[in-house]
């Protein structure tokens, strides 16, 4: 079980990750490969896991997580932020981006796979290490539950998935 100070809404996931593999070390198991499988990503498929794994054994990499592209008018390329009242680009080079078509693929962690080796784990104190590679996956097959619209969505995707 995980300690009640490792079990609050804030709690960084890294040290529940170190407490979960000390504690099944400690029980005489010691493996060497972590797989997360976070809750809040219902639409996880096992080819997700497999191809995670696969891809970690066979890369080289310190870890592989699941990615997911985003819409090119998401893309830091195209992205704008407001600096003192005034919208300017994100990004300095996205001056030269005026239509999102000619924006660059960007990527962001969907938190349905994180695959790591232990190793990475106790050597690097974290999940990603030097090397960590994409496993994109599709966008209709990731939902992060984060708000209770996120959960409608969730339910409405599974929903349609299972039909």
């Amino acid at each position: 079980m995980r300690p009640p100070a490792l079990a609050l809404d804030d709690t960084p996931m890294l040290p529940v990750i170190e407490h979960a593999v000390d504690f099944v070390t400690r029980e005489g198991w010691d493996p060497e490969i972590v797989v997360l499988l976070q809750p809040t990503s219902p639409m996880r498929i096992p080819a997700h896991v497999r191809s995670a794994v696969e891809t970690l054994r066979t890369s080289g990499a310190d870890s592989v997580v699941t990615v997911v592209e985003l819409p090119r008018h998401q893309s830091p390329d195209y992205v704008m932020r407001i600096d003192e009242g005034r919208l300017v680009p994100f990004l300095a080079e996205g001056t030269r981006v005026t239509r999102r078509q000619d924006a660059r693929p960007a990527f962001v962690r969907d938190g349905s796979v994180y695959a790591f080796w232990t190793k990475t784990l106790r050597e690097a104190r974290s999940i990603y290490g030097h090397t960590c590679c994409p496993l994109v996956i599709p966008a209709d097959q990731s939902v992060t539950i984060d708000t209770p619209g996120d959960w409608q969505e969730a339910e409405r995707r599974l929903a349609a998935r299972s039909t």
